[in-house]
């Protein structure tokens, strides 16, 4: 029998086997046991023993967040030798109704602080700043930077959470510098480049790549053809350029807007088209093109990895073709392993961002 088998077999006999109207503690009820397996089995023996009352100890979201009908208490702190701080996380409370349950069960446990950040768990942002900061805070990655935004000012916010704090990081997105200030008072920091895919590209993540296969010459050699290549598309690919971080901008901006009149139809329309007034979009094209056009005249190669969206094209077809076959899965190798890479990234674009 498989250990998963044998643990299925036990947990039956125990239940089965309980004085009535028991009060049954489980230790880690997802021990060996699947995602379907475990969902399926205590669903059964809940069922099964009505009389009695589960109580599971579990460090497991995916356990947590399968069980319905239930009571969660949250052990905030403990000192030896019996000193227990058990609060208890109420359906109807501000903390579930601020965070969603999977995500409460992942912060709640926290000890050092936590950084929301853009994306998922399988995603670019996770991976860099699970790397740049993996001693510092628990990242946990929430979707949109608006989701960033509401879960870093919630948990700050929260009287229940005040033995940690949260910091959240977005994406720039046309902020004028007023609005990166008044973000960084709630501890939310902007990135330093137009998509985070852009830190892979820079001189110090590539020369660790390349130094490890090529000479020197041949490595500022690639580094050059490559700049050269990336302002050659960018400058092709403006226009498009432009456009996608306005419509970046605009889709952030009408996430967060709301209408104020309640007078009637009209002066809510008439709201509206002040509003979309007031941000002057032709302004903002104009002076997108031409901050665009300086750094490529200028090529100013920093400023533009700031200002460059064309994630897809570089990352995918031009590195492979100009730097080195594979080099996405090179560059994530260099941050992963090589301390004194991030320890330079860090020291170049990240000095913005302190954790208490």
């Amino acid at each position: 029998m498989s250990d998963g088998e044998k643990a299925i077999l036990y947990y039956i006999c125990q239940v089965f086997l309980a004085e009535p109207n028991s009060f049954i503690v489980v230790d880690e009820p997802e021990t060996f046991l699947n995602v379907s397996n475990f969902s399926r089995l205590w669903d059964s023996l809940e069922e099964y023993r009505q009389d009695c009352k589960f109580i599971y100890i579990s460090h497991t979201i995916d356990f947590i967040v399968s069980r319905s009908n239930t009571d969660m208490l949250w052990c905030k702190n403990f000192s030896y030798p019996d000193n227990w701080s058990i609060e208890r996380i109420d359906d109807e409370g501000n903390l579930t109704n601020e965070f969603p349950k999977e995500l409460l069960s992942e912060i709640l446990g926290a000890r050092i602080p936590i950084l929301f950040c853009e994306g998922k768990q399988d995603s670019d942002d996770y991976f860099v700043y699970s790397n740049l900061f993996r001693e510092k805070v628990v990242v946990v990655p929430v979707g949109g930077h608006t989701q960033v935004i509401q879960y870093t000012k919630a948990y700050n916010n929260s009287l229940v959470l005040d033995n940690n704090c949260a910091y959240g990081i977005i994406d720039s997105d046309l902020m004028s510098d007023e609005q990166i200030i008044s973000y960084r008072g709630d501890n939310i920091y902007t990135l330093p480049f137009n998509e985070i895919e852009m830190i892979f590209f820079t001189e110090d993540v590539m020369t660790s790549v390349l130094e490890n296969n090529f000479s020197e010459d041949d490595t500022n050699s690639k580094i050059k053809c490559f700049t050269e290549e990336f302002f050659a598309k960018v400058k092709k690919e403006r226009k498009v350029i432009v456009s996608q971080s306005i419509k970046k901008y605009l889709d952030n901006q009408l996430s967060n807007y709301r209408v104020n009149s309640k007078e009637s139809s009209s002066s809510m329309l008439t709201e509206i088209n002040n509003w979309l007034e007031a941000l002057n979009i032709s302004e903002m094209e104009k002076e997108s093109t031409d901050n665009l056009d300086k750094v490529i005249v200028e090529r100013k190669y920093e400023d533009l990895l700031k200002l460059s969206s064309q994630k897809k094209a570089i990352s995918i077809r031009l590195s492979n073709k100009l730097l080195d076959s594979g080099y996405m899965n090179k560059a994530k190798f260099q941050l992963s392993t090589n301390r004194m890479l991030l320890e330079n990234i860090k020291n170049k674009y990240f000095q913005h961002i302190t954790f208490k």
